[in-house]
């Protein structure tokens, strides 16, 4: 996927969304802050 290539995070999460489509996109955020919480608590062990 060519999106996640992007360097430009904050171009790469518009591109995302325009892909996604707002709801799915929404979603998505979702699983990747929760996704980032769970890998910063197993790290800090």
């Amino acid at each position: 996927m060519e999106i996640m290539e992007e360097g430009d995070e904050d171009k790469r999460e518009l591109q995302l969304q325009e892909q996604m489509g707002e709801e799915k996109y929404q979603a998505y955020a979702v699983m990747v802050r929760q996704l980032k919480f769970l890998e910063d608590v197993a790290f800090k062990e």
